[in-house]
């Protein structure tokens, strides 16, 4: 029962986050929040959770604590199979590329999530395993010259191809109507 309850919450905090750009649902424990959108590693559907984060040069830092379970959350796994993600803050929209941190950086930026977020002690102390830190770094745009070779308007664009090598995956619109594509580098 939790697990489905947890869900519909998650996805009334995407709704009014993304209705929003941010006002409502913008803040969790302290952090400015952000929607990571991955890629199911058995499904192939995009998955989309928000998450606490903070900025440490040019990358938005997220933390795998599942709450202090004993297991990684869902979206990890994703980002393990897949590194390419998307990253919506506040109302901006951007591909980014996964990368978990360990090491003396790890733990510099777990002093930093601490000393800004302390609530995530509690979590650490809670759970046998150790709490992942992902640095999402943004990347750019494929240029305007490309040539989409697939409609938006609803239909599957999943592994049509396009120009220069990405390819076409749709998504949710952004306001709950509209149709988007995300292009990603093959």
């Amino acid at each position: 029962m939790a697990k489905p309850l947890f869900r519909f919450f998650n996805r009334i905090h995407i709704f009014l986050y993304r209705r929003t750009a941010g006002r409502l649902g913008g803040r969790i424990q302290g952090l400015r929040v952000l929607l990571l959108s991955t890629t199911g590693r058995r499904s192939g559907k995009e998955r989309t959770v928000p998450l606490g984060f903070f900025e440490d040069g040019g990358a938005w830092v997220i933390t795998a604590s599942n709450a202090g379970f004993d297991v990684h959350p869902g979206w990890f796994f994703n980002l393990r199979s897949d590194s390419r993600v998307r990253v919506e803050v506040a109302g901006k929209v951007s591909p980014a590329h996964a990368q978990i941190v360990d090491g003396e950086e790890r733990a510099r930026l777990w002093n930093r999530l601490i000393s800004q977020s302390p609530g995530y002690a509690r979590y650490e102390k809670s759970t046998r395993r150790v709490i992942p830190l992902v640095a999402l770094h943004p990347v750019a745009w494929p240029g305007p010259g490309l040539k989409l070779a697939a409609h938006t308007d609803g239909g599957s664009p999943q592994d049509r191809r396009v120009a220069a090598g990405f390819s076409l995956r749709g998504s949710g619109g952004f306001d709950g109507a509209e149709r988007c594509v995300v292009l990603r580098r093959r």
